[in-house]
């Protein structure tokens, strides 16, 4: 038997029980430690044209007429991982309801996905709606996250605010 033919199997031997012992590498590493709490207040969100009649006042938002078309950004670190987009308004209006939806938007390519979206029912007055159903969670460096705010024009529904639960990178 020559050197060759040992040293072969050996470095074969070698690298997949490397392979097999190291951690895997993923795109999307496992976010760690603790939960944080991101509150956005309708003072940041800017109306998607200018034809929007609203009032905002900083820590409440109303559409006068027509139905309004909101944006706001969202900061978190990259390597993020939302878990749950809270929405607090004040939903008077037995028809028309107030929705807010979480987007992961990719500049370089002009595209985005839609996260997750929670909205008011009913006219049950101030509400704080949740929702855990948030897909995809990661935020890499390549995505901007935002908000889109749907909020028709009605003299019983008022936005508050948003807030976001997520997992920092470790």
């Amino acid at each position: 038997m020559n050197t060759k033919s040992v040293l072969i199997p050996l470095v074969l031997l070698s690298t997949t029980l490397i392979s097999f012992s190291s951690p895997m590498r993923t795109a999307n590493p496992p976010a760690q430690g603790t939960l944080e709490t991101l509150t956005i207040n309708p003072s940041a969100f800017i109306p998607e044209t200018d034809d929007v009649d609203h009032n905002n006042y900083g820590m409440m938002l109303e559409v006068l007429s027509g139905t309004g078309g909101f944006t706001a950004p969202v900061y978190v670190p990259p390597g993020s991982y939302i878990k749950s987009v809270q929405l607090l308004a004040e939903d008077s209006d037995p028809v028309d309801n107030i929705c807010i939806s979480l987007h992961l938007g990719k500049p370089a390519q002009f595209d985005a996905v839609e996260m997750g979206v929670v909205c008011t029912s009913g006219s049950s007055g101030f509400q704080t709606v949740n929702t855990w159903a948030i897909n995809p969670q990661y935020v890499s460096k390549h995505y901007i996250p935002y908000f889109w705010l749907d909020l028709p024009a009605s003299g019983g529904l008022t936005f508050y605010g948003v807030k976001i639960k997520y997992l920092p990178p470790a």
